[in-house]
């Protein structure tokens, strides 16, 4: 609901995924949201209800439908003589078409409506705290559509009054901007003339996959306009917006630029052009892989052709990097300073871009990103100032501090409600990063950062102890930090629809996005993996040696990567239990370099502690937890925690009493080897790099699996297989399943559990027989009659008690002997004792089953059944 969208340039309809299905099933929205909950789909409680759908039309549908009706109505209103002549003139966008012929040209991409009309589509007064057009002297605006995804309005620029740049609005379509809490936060603004990007274009064969971007708007505007006088076709060529959108109250201004807009259009490439150096040019282009151009000639656009101007870009452009590197070298100190606290480039990506500058061009970096010169700030009523040898105050004249605190970030993690400050500390020409508990360096400031230069081994600083409490609000003023939320958490996160890493993301399109998470806690999984790069040839086929180690590394690979998907696909997760040593051994290597860490249980750490413990971690990441428990650990207690319902998403050794009662009770799957198995140099070299290349692969393939008859688990092994089974052998992968016992879920597939559970009691001795009306004595255990089995419930507690596993819960059994057809009575009592009373024909066909799923385990190599 409000996420994925789609679009269909022959129909035009468009909506996100809610409405295809109920456009495709002609349903209402109720009723399209009870099929989807139906067939397996989870909602929040409050969405299938009267206010739900109210409050989702509210916020998704109904907008967007405004602003369609918005752009068709400006633009035939427009066509048809609304009076903008002069901005139109101003802006040269006129036109002497006739109506028609330039509704079906330019009047795709700009319009005209009056004030109200605007109003009533934002749901805005014209007067008072709530209007969109502040001040006098508002009339008939000319409106300009963005969009940031093909057919969807993102906003809409209105330009009035004189049209100077505070007769300028950009207004978001949809209401969540209100939300936001933070001055830096960015609102996507989309682009202008979105149409080109998925149409037929002029010139294609010039200029092939090539879209031109301009970070000014109205200069895509006026070379777009001059040509669609003489042009049906129009020119590849959109307009970028950068700007401020200040709220009605005016209490609030919130950043409005183009960021995200080539994510959606893979297949294009994209030319940014520019009359100066700007930020905003370079950052879309870093975002995009594109080219930039800077190139002055503002008036050219009055008697060049539209096609020859965009040779001359396409000739002149250069990649991003090699631009970057030209307007750094040439720019003055004081311009390269603020030049380069406007880029928001990619974190991981700013910084590769660095080591490969020469060192002279690094040295002007650093030295220009650690301290803006000269600025002066006001706090507490005081004038300071900043230069490189620190912070002073202006009407002493005394120095405040000779280090600077330079805050770049303000980290937000939901989950434990915390705020991180990450930045660097300026010292005497030294750069020293941090990242940390934002309360830890508000409480004392100077001292802090004392301790960090000590801790670096540096020099003493000097620093004025009555100005650390305005420590923090002198670097906000002098730089103003962007804000993140959602940081520190790894693998899938729903509302950014991305798999994420603590060093790289990939979106669910399979884009590789390169970003520092920065807070990263001691249990944070995939550390050491890196931005999915090629894996050689040999280097697969050594992960792929038909061996036991290869089997087992396969199927940990499978299990766990079947975990992480498992959210995205609206699928449970399961437990992982490794059995028997091979198993244990080589499990635990293959999950480590995969990415997951271990978390060591102690002694006293048992029960609900524990629990609580790693529901935090689990909750925090959608990513499997090993847990490590030492040998001669008291059993009682890990059963006992093992009932919790948060035992979740974890890794664990388990022996096969422990793993016939889980199974019964919750939802595993079990890999298998008890051989003492060695030579796992292969996984530890290379395995990191499986997760996040098959996932990319995976994401590209627009996270469809190839194979749908089989568990969750199975079916990404089976992918995994045909992924890699070009340069692997894939026979070996696929003998994974082998090793791999999992838990169906399904009442039949645990009846055969329950009876092979028993059979294995019987088998050992520890549990008696006896065929009723021989010697009936108290003690029995299970009993046969003719045509039934019976089996007291204090049977089941006695042996589980007797092997230190997790106790069953007798409701779950009676359902599932219920359920699978075996159940006569449930509360059966023969010597004076309480049971099952189960069909004998039933039994019979599951002890036979049983002796199959045995025969299965007893293949697989070294296993101990």
């Amino acid at each position: 609901m409000g996420g994925s969208w789609h679009y269909c340039s022959d129909c035009g309809a468009f909506g996100d995924m809610l409405e295809l299905a109920s456009t495709v099933w002609q349903l209402d929205i109720y009723e399209t949201l009870l099929r989807l909950e139906r067939s397996g789909i989870e909602f929040p409680g409050n969405i299938i209800t009267q206010n739900g759908i109210a409050l989702y039309k509210k916020n998704f549908t109904d907008p967007q439908q405004r602003a369609h009706q918005l752009k068709n109505d400006s633009s035939h209103t427009l066509a048809h003589g609304l009076d903008v002549n002069f901005i139109q003139n101003k802006l040269g966008l006129n036109s002497n078409l006739n109506a028609s012929i330039w509704r079906e040209r330019m009047g795709q991409f700009i319009g005209a409506v009056d004030r109200v009309k605007a109003s009533e589509t934002f749901r805005c007064s014209l007067k008072g705290n709530g209007r969109l057009f502040k001040g006098d002297k508002w009339g008939n605006v000319l409106t300009v559509p963005f969009q940031d995804m093909s057919g969807r309005i993102c906003g809409f620029m209105f330009i009035g009054r004189n049209a100077e740049i505070e007769d300028i609005i950009y207004r978001p379509v949809y209401a969540s901007w209100k939300n936001k809490n933070a001055s830096d936060t960015i609102i996507e603004a989309g682009v202008c003339m979105a149409a080109v990007l998925h149409s037929d274009v002029a010139h294609s064969r010039d200029f092939k996959n090539n879209i031109f971007v301009t970070v000014n708007p109205f200069d895509a505007l006026r070379i777009q306009n001059r040509h669609m006088r003489d042009a049906s076709l129009p020119l590849p060529i959109v307009g970028s917006y950068h700007g401020i959108h200040a709220t009605t109250r005016g209490t609030q201004n919130f950043n409005v630029a183009t960021q995200n807009v080539w994510d959606h259009f893979q297949d294009k490439n994209f030319i940014f052009w520019t009359h100066k150096p700007t930020a905003a040019a370079f950052n879309m282009a870093s975002m995009s892989n594109g080219r930039v151009c800077i190139l002055k000639g503002r008036k050219d656009l009055f008697w060049r052709s539209g096609k020859q101007w965009l040779q001359t870009l396409q000739e002149q452009s250069k990649p991003w990097r090699v631009a970057l590197e030209h307007v750094i070298e040439k720019t003055n100190e004081k311009e390269l300073q603020d030049f380069l606290q406007q880029l928001r480039i990619p974190t991981q990506r700013y910084r590769e871009f660095v080591k490969t500058c020469s060192p002279r061009l690094r040295e002007r970096i650093e030295h220009a990103s650690g301290v803006k010169l000269n600025k002066k700030v006001f706090v507490n009523n005081k004038s300071v100032t900043q230069n490189e040898n620190g912070w002073w105050d202006d009407k002493t004249g005394s120095q405040i501090s000779n280090a600077v605190i330079r805050i770049e970030h303000i980290l937000y993690r939901e989950l434990d409600d915390t705020t991180f400050y990450k930045g660097v500390i300026v010292f005497k020409g030294n750069l020293l990063p941090f990242c940390a508990n934002a309360e830890d360096i508000e409480n004392n400031t100077f001292k802090w950062m004392q301790k960090r230069l000590i801790a670096e081994k540096k020099e003493i600083m000097t620093s004025a102890s009555n100005w650390s409490r305005y420590a923090i609000e002198i670097a906000m003023q002098l730089h103003s930090p962007s804000v993140q939320h959602g940081v520190g958490r790894f693998g899938w996160q729903p509302e950014n629809a991305k798999f994420c890493f603590p060093k790289f993301a990939i979106t669910c399109d399979g884009d590789v996005i390169e970003e520092d998470s920065f807070v990263i806690d001691e249990l944070a999984p995939g550390t050491d993996l890196t931005v999915p790069s090629e894996l050689a040839i040999p280097n697969m086929r050594d992960l792929t040696v038909d061996t036991e180690v290869s089997q087992i590394f396969w199927a940990t690979v499978a299990c766990i990567a079947a975990n992480i998907v498992a959210p995205a696909l609206n699928r449970k997760r399961a437990n992982i239990g490794l059995m028997g040593d091979g198993a244990v051994l080589i499990g635990r290597i293959a999950a480590s370099e995969i990415g997951c860490r271990a978390y060591n249980v102690s002694k006293t750490q048992y029960g609900i502690e524990l629990a609580t413990v790693i529901k935090k971690v689990v909750g925090r990441h959608n990513w499997p937890l090993i847990l490590v428990v030492q040998k001669g650990r008291s059993r009682v207690r890990m059963a006992g925690w093992l009932n919790y319902e948060c035992a979740e998403n974890i890794i664990i050794d388990v022996d096969r009493y422990i793993a016939d009662a889980l199974g019964l009770s919750g939802d595993w799957r079990f890999i298998i080897n008890s051989s003492p198995l060695m030579g796992a140099s292969a996984i530890k070299e290379h395995g990191r790099k499986i997760i996040p290349l098959w996932l990319q692969d995976f994401c590209q393939r627009k996270m469809q699996l190839r194979s749908s008859d089989a568990s969750l688990a199975i079916q990404v092994l089976e992918d995994i297989a045909e992924w890699a089974g070009t340069d692997g052998d894939a026979h070996v992968i696929h003998k994974a399943k082998e090793v791999i016992d999992d838990v169906q879920e399904n009442e039949q597939d645990k009846a055969i559990r329950f009876v092979e559970m028993l059979y294995r009691y019987i088998n050992e001795g520890a549990v008696t027989i006896e065929q009723h009306g021989f010697d009936e004595n108290a003690s029995v255990n299970i009993t046969f009659f003719d045509k039934y089995v019976f089996v007291p419930r204090s049977t089941i507690n006695k042996l589980l008690a007797n092997k230190n596993v997790p106790i069953l819960d007798t409701i779950e059994i009676t359902t599932l002997l219920t359920d699978s057809g075996g159940l006569e009575d449930s509360d059966f009592e023969y010597n004076n004792k309480a049971g099952w009373l189960i069909r004998k024909a039933w039994w019979d066909i599951q002890y036979r089953q049983c002796h199959t799923h045995q025969n299965r385990l007893l293949r697989i190599v070294g296993g101990d059944e």
